[in-house]
């Protein structure tokens, strides 16, 4: 299990950030959605475009999300519009089946409103360093100085795919640079420790990604006066999946909804279809089959008009 003690600094941390007021609701009466079907070969390049878009399953990591309950935190905001932030959230991991945890929880998904992301940021960085070891380091150092609406980090970690805490032997295969089952790092060798696992899978890698903590910080004074749906649909997006930090996409992803022309105001289809994916493939499986079932997965959604329904 990962050491929590850093995640309760940071979430001290960001609740002291004063309640920031942001754009009224939208009606959703104004909101209209309507699926887009797409010939099969252009779904395709679209998904691989939105994984390469995203960082995910690139290289050689495999996808990771959330396999334990998630704990959603809102902090900074109004009862009221926290409120708000918190249904649609949940609505989201609903919709695409990610676990929520019930009842009082610490805290492991917290997103918090600010007036300066940067100066918070800091704060976190300067008292609770291991919360942004996995942000790279160039990308860091512009969080905590640069002007940005939305920053965005996780913790992960790696673990047997059964379940099982995995040990190290002699025999050769993947193995752990250190015995912490929550280490970030796998290599695979010829000389050296494996895994112990109980699946004889021939496309197991034994091995599964996860998310076990997630910070979303949103400068209130940098998001060009968006909605609170905007907000809360671009958190739970890079909140329920392992998102690359700094990452930008095009319009079709809620992820451009701070730049370009007509940017979207919440979850694409193409952005629901990528979290339903995520959480219905296996995920002992290398990147590279990572990458083939999400693009099966989102193409097939978006190529019949189905699966991709907004929540």
């Amino acid at each position: 299990m990962p050491d929590h003690q850093p995640l309760r600094t940071a979430l001290a941390l960001l609740a002291l950030a004063a309640a920031w007021p942001v754009a009224a609701q939208q009606d959703a009466s104004d909101i209209v959605v309507e699926g887009e079907r797409y010939p099969p070969e252009q779904a395709k390049q679209i998904s691989t475009d939105i994984l390469g878009d995203f960082g995910v399953a690139q290289a050689n990591a495999p996808a990771a999300r959330w396999t334990e309950p998630i704990c959603l935190k809102i902090v900074g905001l109004s009862d009221r519009q926290a409120a708000i932030v918190d249904a649609r959230i949940r609505e989201v991991a609903v919709q695409v089946r990610a676990p929520l945890a019930k009842g009082k929880c610490s805290g492991n998904a917290i997103v918090s409103f600010t007036g300066n992301g940067a100066d918070v940021t800091s704060q976190i960085n300067r008292r609770a360093p291991n919360r942004m070891r996995e942000v790279p380091e160039a990308l860091r150092n512009r969080y905590l100085t640069d002007a940005m609406p939305i920053r965005w980090w996780y913790s992960t970690g790696t673990g047997a795919a059964d379940g099982m805490a995995p040990s190290s032997v002699g025999a050769p295969g993947v193995f752990f640079e250190n015995s912490d089952a929550t280490a970030n790092a796998l290599n695979v060798s010829g000389d050296e420790g494996a895994i112990v696992t109980h699946n004889s899978s021939l496309v197991s890698t034994q091995t599964a990604r996860s998310i076990h903590s997630a910070t979303v910080i949103i400068d209130a004074s940098q998001t060009r006066g968006a909605a609170i749906e905007t907000l809360a649909d671009f958190a739970a997006l890079v909140l329920l999946a392992e998102v690359k930090p700094g990452a930008r996409s095009s319009s079709i992803s809620v992820l451009a909804a701070f730049g370009g022309y007509d940017p979207p105001k919440g979850l694409t289809d193409w952005d629901m279809a990528f979290l339903k994916a995520l959480y219905r493939i296996p995920l002992d499986r290398t990147a590279g089959r990572h990458r083939n079932q999400l693009v099966v997965e989102m193409s097939k959604a978006m190529s019949s008009g189905k699966g991709a329904k907004q929540p």
